[in-house]
């Protein structure tokens, strides 16, 4: 499915670079390496699911830090040759296609030339269910700084996006590593018909200890921090920080549920879900233009 789509992007992405009204010339080969992008992107997320079901967790470990290697070399080089823009996007898929390619190589997958049309069948509810979630998500959270552009301006979106991507640097990187590994253990929990509850306090437990030690103190002192690396410019990003902390915290211990909630066949609720936080996000963040206090919208939008 993501070679069908990366392939039907081909043509879009051309049309955008070359079309009657196209793109600035500086945002050109990022248009056009779009569905490079997307492939790379859909292997690497294909292959680190099959290798975690089968438990190899290693291979999956040395994949991820070998892409990521090779995402900032590219990245770091390209910058250094005035291409950051484009160098961002080129090292990202540089870096999914290298640990794509490792991964199909450890997995060991026997190639077949008719695909099981059963099996799309059976389990095609799952992307069906998960993929509004996953662009609400992204809408309102992964990718919120346009919104926050039109309700307020540039410039405190700018202080928004430098504080969100601090954030979620430990979010990111612990959430994966727990969710790859407890996914697959819920997974044969549910097919062994085993009661998973306790094992999923004990997860919150562990969890709640680690997001503890690492939001409290990011709560209490955000500001400071961003004042005393950054200067005064960035105090505003150290307020947004200490109010986002939190709210990031409470969604770190939970988010083994979402998974477990896939592993159920509990989708539809999934979907509903996200479309009622959606529904919150949003609204919360127009708060403050409606009292004409950007800092009360965060904290809506945070609670």
């Amino acid at each position: 499915l993501g070679t069908v789509l990366a392939l039907a992007l081909v043509p879009v992405a051309v049309v955008l670079a070359y079309g009657p009204r196209p793109v600035p010339p500086e945002y050109r080969l990022s248009v056009l390496i779009a569905p490079f992008l997307l492939w790379a992107s859909a292997g690497f997320n294909v292959l680190r699911s099959h290798l975690s079901r089968r438990q190899q967790f290693r291979e999956v470990s040395n994949s991820n830090v070998t892409g990521t290697v090779a995402t900032v070399g590219v990245q770091l080089a390209l910058g250094a040759a005035r291409q950051t823009g484009t160098g961002l996007g080129i090292g990202y898929g540089v870096g999914r296609l290298l640990s794509t390619g490792i991964m199909l190589r450890a997995c060991g997958l026997a190639w077949r030339r008719r695909p099981r049309w059963g099996l799309v069948r059976r389990w095609a509810q799952f992307p069906r269910w998960i993929l509004v979630p996953a662009v609400l998500n992204a809408v309102t959270v992964g990718a919120v700084t346009p919104l926050i552009t039109v309700f307020y301006d540039q410039g405190f979106a700018g202080q928004f996006g430098f504080s969100q991507m601090l954030l979620a640097a430990p979010v990111a990187l612990l959430g994966q590593a727990v969710a790859s590994v407890f996914y697959v253990r819920f997974a044969a929990m549910h097919r062994q018909e085993q009661d998973a509850s306790r094992h999923m306090v004990r997860l919150a437990g562990v969890l709640l200890s680690i997001a503890l030690a690492i939001f409290v103190p990011i709560t209490l002192l955000g500001r400071e921090v961003f004042v005393l690396i950054w200067a005064q410019k960035w105090e505003t990003a150290g307020l947004i920080t200490g109010i986002l902390a939190p709210y990031l915290m409470i969604q770190f211990v939970s988010s083994p549920l979402s998974g477990y909630a896939t592993v159920k066949n509990e989708v539809r609720r999934l979907f509903l879900l996200a479309w009622i936080e959606a529904g919150l996000r949003i609204p919360a963040l127009g708060l403050g233009v409606l009292v004409g206090d950007r800092m009360w919208g965060i904290q809506a939008y945070s609670l």
